[in-house]
């Protein structure tokens, strides 16, 4: 099982789905992709509906979006169950 996804600095990333399938994902690093508010909104339910504990994600896209409701309450989520969460 994928544990581990770093796509950082790749500039032409603009979506991804399919997170909430990957049970096993601990570690995400999307720095600097171009990635929307509504793409780190789900990213960050994702990971939460995954129901890991202790992880790291890192969500400062270079678009400078930041969470918004949804994924503020699930970046809180994340943190309380032991995750890194940076974004912008």
């Amino acid at each position: 099982s994928l544990t581990d996804l770093n796509l950082n600095s790749c500039t032409s990333l603009t979506t991804l789905n399919g997170l909430n399938t990957l049970y096993s994902l601990i570690s995400i690093d999307l720095l600097d992709c171009l990635l929307t508010e509504g793409q780190v909104d789900q990213i960050l339910a994702d990971l939460v509906s995954n129901g890991l504990s202790a992880g790291y994600a890192n969500l400062q896209v270079a678009s400078g979006v930041q969470p918004t409701g949804t994924g503020l309450s699930s970046k809180a989520i994340l943190e309380g169950n032991g995750w890194t969460v940076l974004v912008n």
